[in-house]
């Protein structure tokens, strides 16, 4: 299934509020699926490596379960892919 920006930054922007809203193991699991969706639409659609690179970095930052510098992060990658 192809999906559109919209698609891809809509989950992956409700997927980065339940998280840094709760952050947990099953949250975090979502919100790292919805992070690698929307890093490979950045990467085979949007040609953007600088992008992709900073969506890389939230893995760990998940795993930690740092609220604090993934919802700086969060901002960051909204604020490049806002129309």
């Amino acid at each position: 299934m192809i999906e559109s920006k919209g698609q891809v930054l809509g989950d992956f922007r409700a997927k980065a509020q339940a998280f840094l809203a709760q952050p947990n193991v099953g949250t975090g699991i979502e919100f790292d699926d919805a992070t690698v969706t929307l890093k490979r639409y950045v990467l085979s659609v949007m040609h953007d490596e600088q992008l992709g690179s900073l969506l890389a970095r939230f893995q760990k930052l998940i795993r930690k379960l740092d609220v604090d510098a993934l919802s700086g992060l969060v901002a960051e990658v909204e604020a490049k892919l806002s129309d």
